[in-house]
């Protein structure tokens, strides 16, 4: 192929995979505008799957991944990729990308015994099982072997286990057992007691109310917070809006997303009442969007004396002013309509972005179980897998 083509279809791969993780990191896009982008960026990388001598050295996390998804089966070479995984940075992401867009790349056996060779790289292969859908060894997931391991990677793990259906609650309860104890002193980290408890939501424990408000109260760090306030945005725990209040006074952005997705008359309230700053606009309006399916335009709270232009598009508080009366009791709202197991199901199929791991999460709160699908994977492998006795393992 002359040089001048191989080259267009090398940049043309690059940009898309490029775009793909721009995507993935947007609060909320169609699934459409994804799909289009990798269907595209495959079909350039399989002219060059034809093209391997040709190929640059590798420089950027997009050679990384186009590279490693465009070795025909016959030339593929696992130790360059295992190297790459065992570097952190952006050239270990694409690696890990590559992996979870094409598993067959790297054999869970493999990934099993870079599991006891590299410590340091523990926590990242829990998320790569987890993406893959991989079944790992019974005994990497034990209790006796996570009470030995740092609170990051007991987080990563349980959040692996809490998406196999074959393991049990009793691994998740000892994590919050103490803290129905109004009198409990016992301290556990935020972001490790959200992952429990999500486990264990998962598996129908109950009783689960206690100890996240336990949590929630004493958390101090900013991530471990969201991470609890997270779960009682999917449960919609009622007193939750009035936390997310005094949340949003440091956390806008994130206060809306947890507003959107408690998606109750309070909540929505509490959301219509917050004036986003200008540098998160963006989150706000996909919050908005979260809730009523539509693009609505989001005003200031305060604005200056005399400016009372009307805005070309529907204000988003004016627009929750002619829908609340129809929202009954608790019931939430979701893209326009009330919240139920096959709207999630179907909207999960249609969205992409950082909210949609949110679609996939209560996708799981509602049934119950487990939702395999992954943002992190192929949209087209997503959606089947969803529509495929609901993303269930």
């Amino acid at each position: 192929m002359p040089a001048l083509k191989l080259d267009i279809h090398q940049t043309a791969a690059r940009s898309l995979y490029e775009q793909r993780c721009l995507y993935l990191k947007a609060p909320l896009i169609t699934g459409h505008l994804l799909h289009i982008t990798e269907l595209d960026m495959m079909r350039h990388i399989e002219v060059l799957r034809h093209c391997q001598n040709s190929w640059p050295k590798v420089q950027t996390p997009a050679d990384v991944f186009v590279q490693a998804i465009g070795q025909p089966a016959t030339q593929r070479d696992s130790t360059w990729l295992t190297s790459l995984l065992q570097e952190p940075g952006p050239l270990q992401e694409a690696a890990i990308d590559a992996l979870c867009w094409q598993p067959d790349l790297l054999a869970t056996a493999d990934l099993v015994e870079l599991y006891q060779q590299r410590a340091g790289l523990r926590s990242q292969l829990f998320d790569l099982w987890r993406h893959r859908r991989d079944q790992i060894p019974a005994g990497l997931t034990s209790a006796a072997e996570l009470r030995s391991q740092n609170i990051e990677l007991q987080t990563r793990a349980l959040r692996y286990a809490a998406s196999r259906k074959e393991i049990g609650q009793e691994l998740f309860i000892p994590y919050f057992r103490d803290l129905n104890n109004v009198t409990a002193e016992r301290q556990i980290s935020g972001k490790l007691l959200a992952t429990a408890l999500w486990g264990s939501l998962l598996r129908g424990t109950g009783h689960l109310y206690e100890p996240l408000w336990r949590g929630i109260e004493r958390e101090r760090e900013p991530d471990a917070l969201y991470r609890l306030l997270r779960i009682g945005a999917l449960l919609a725990t009622p007193q939750l809006p009035d936390v997310i209040r005094q949340y949003a006074k440091e956390q806008p952005a994130k206060a809306a997303e947890l507003l959107a997705l408690h998606g109750t008359k309070s909540a929505i309230d509490t959301l219509a009442d917050l004036s986003p700053p200008p540098d998160v606009e963006t989150d706000f309006q996909a919050a908005w969007l979260w809730i009523s399916g539509e693009y609505l335009h989001v005003e200031p709270r305060l604005q200056l004396v005399g400016k009372q232009e009307s805005t070309p598009v529907t204000s988003a508080q004016n627009w929750w002013k002619q829908q609340r009366a129809t929202l009954e009791g608790e019931q939430r709202l979701l893209f326009g309509l009330p919240l139920s197991l096959e709207r999630v199901r179907t909207l999960a199929c249609q969205w992409a972005g950082r909210y949609s791991i949110n679609l996939l999460d209560l996708l799981a709160y509602l049934q119950k179980q487990p939702v395999t699908a992954t943002e992190r994977i192929p949209l087209r492998t997503k959606q089947q897998l969803l529509t495929k006795s609901g993303g269930l393992t």
